[in-house]
């Protein structure tokens, strides 16, 4: 569409529509990733914001979500991500870009009195106001997954939970924190934001990177001592988002993330992510740590646009070959 959007837009199910263009291979080989397109904008950059990202394709913009498993929280992290990346507050500027940047647009916080019109990138997930909805879920997931932990919080995989680990009962995980973090940070919770990020600082390896397997309370806490690229990816992304909305204090933390997650993460000699920072390297990949929304906006955060940009070909090129590998479905393997 080429209409320009108005109205603050419901939360939307994600789209299976294509953002092909003088781009198509990308397309065809990220049709695995869950995306949602929106329309042009002739308007000049507005300015930085990392609250809204989005990965632009030629002329049109499509909102980049991550896919991971770690029980009803991907629910409730899908259904934040596209009220936070395809809601829009009326009269709001977009940016435009014909290089394939990222949009940076105006912050913007969880939207109130929506009012309950057609949203025009899909269907409403429910009906009746869709932010009285997520927000209803948030309180539900915090009550059920949230364990306070010695003035900190984690993420906790409940027994009998999908998510659970029967050697490990009610452990915690930094694919937990990452998502916790965003989540806390996009609806403004810094109570929860600050007790994740707590958690994961309790709990570093010698390289500065969360152990991605914790079993609190036991005499053996810490499980898995690596640093697992997903959450660790996601720690340094909602940290910049904690920038936008409460301030400076965050900043630093989340470049010094970001740079962790370069130094010890990515294989230098042919740019593609690490499965983590003790193990792995381009004959070991795990494509759905690929995050090319979020290193566009590391690159603007640390100044290291191209060698950001180079994690982000290195892994679009994997896609491509995993797509021709696999009869054009778009299928990626996880592993």
């Amino acid at each position: 569409s080429s209409q320009t959007v108005q109205d603050p837009l419901p939360v939307a199910m994600f789209l299976d529509s294509s953002c092909e263009d003088e781009h198509g291979s990308f397309a065809k080989a990220a049709q695995s990733v869950s995306r949602l397109c929106s329309q042009n904008s002739n308007h000049d950059n507005a300015g930085y914001s990392i609250l809204r990202p989005a990965w632009v394709v030629g002329r049109r913009r499509c909102i980049m979500v991550p896919f991971a498993a770690f029980g009803s929280l991907v629910g409730l992290a899908m259904l934040l991500a596209t009220i936070v990346q395809c809601s829009v507050q009326r009269g709001m500027p977009h940016t435009s870009s014909t290089k394939g940047a990222l949009q940076q647009l105006d912050a913007v916080g969880v939207p109130t009195g929506m009012p309950h019109s057609r949203y025009r990138c899909g269907s409403s997930l429910v009906a009746g106001n869709q932010t009285d909805f997520v927000m209803q879920e948030y309180t539900l997931w915090k009550q059920k997954y949230l364990m306070h932990v010695d003035g900190a919080i984690c993420v906790v995989r409940p027994v009998g939970d999908k998510s659970a680990n029967s050697r490990f009962p009610r452990d915690c995980v930094s694919e937990g924190i990452g998502y916790g973090m965003l989540i806390s940070a996009y609806l403004g919770d810094r109570p929860t934001f600050d007790g994740l990020y707590s958690f994961s600082q309790k709990f570093l390896n010698a390289n500065g990177l969360m152990s991605w397997q914790v079993h609190p309370g036991q005499p053996k806490e810490i499980v898995g001592p690596g640093g697992a690229t997903d959450a660790d990816e996601d720690v340094a992304m909602a940290l910049l988002v904690a920038t936008e909305r409460w301030g400076d204090t965050y900043r630093p933390l989340a470049k010094a993330q970001i740079d962790k997650v370069w130094e010890h993460e990515i294989d230098h000699r042919n740019f593609q992510i690490k499965p983590g920072d003790h193990w792995g390297d381009c004959k070991t990949i795990d494509p759905s740590y690929f995050s090319p929304a979020w290193y566009k906006v590391f690159a603007a955060a640390t100044g290291r646009e191209a060698e950001w940009a180079k994690v982000s070909n290195a892994g679009f090129d994997l896609l491509k070959k995993c797509n021709a590998r696999n009869d054009g479905t778009g299928l990626t393997p996880q592993w």
